[in-house]
């Protein structure tokens, strides 16, 4: 999936990741310890698959929130 880069930093920044660096033609944003890159023209050659590796770490960053939730819940739920 191919996104603009505006539209993947306001979606970043937008739900709590920050803005921790910039170079010449990305952004680097982060939460907690996890940071990502964001190539920020969307013709370069290596956009395609900075953006993959984006979505990668964000669906890998939901899945370990999904387990972490789902075990608070189940320890919540244990009788005393």
């Amino acid at each position: 999936m191919i996104v603009d880069p505006g539209r993947l930093i306001d979606a970043l920044t937008s739900n709590g990741w920050t803005i921790e660096g910039r170079g010449r033609g990305y952004i680097r944003l982060k939460i907690g310890a996890v940071w990502v890159p964001v190539i920020t023209d969307p013709t370069a050659p290596e956009y395609p698959e900075y953006v993959e590796a984006v979505l990668a770490t964000l669906n890998e960053q939901a899945r370990i929130g999904m387990a972490a939730r789902r075990a608070l819940e189940a320890i919540e739920h244990q009788p005393s």
